[in-house]
């Protein structure tokens, strides 16, 4: 998976057993994706949004929040997000 995402794939699906480390894999790739490439939307799915939520609010947003590359090729506007958009 980390190849996968150092060396530029635009399509990556990775299936994995539960609680083996993918989630923070998926983290360092959505944020590797937001502050290294040119540009393109991240699609993350998890199983239902009560879920997709409650990672948001705990994890995903101050993550990216603290990545000074992430932050910088986002409009000032665009910190507040909701819901992960």
């Amino acid at each position: 998976m980390i190849n996968s995402i150092a060396q530029g794939y635009r399509i990556i699906t990775f299936v994995k057993p539960v609680q083996c480390g993918g989630s923070v894999v998926g983290e360092a790739a959505v944020v590797f994706w937001l502050a290294m490439m040119s540009g393109g939307d991240v699609q993350w799915n998890w199983e239902d949004d009560i879920k997709a939520s409650e990672r948001w609010v705990k994890r995903i947003e101050r993550i990216l929040k603290a990545c000074n590359q992430v932050m910088r090729r986002i409009k000032a506007e665009r910190t507040n997000w909701q819901r992960g958009l």
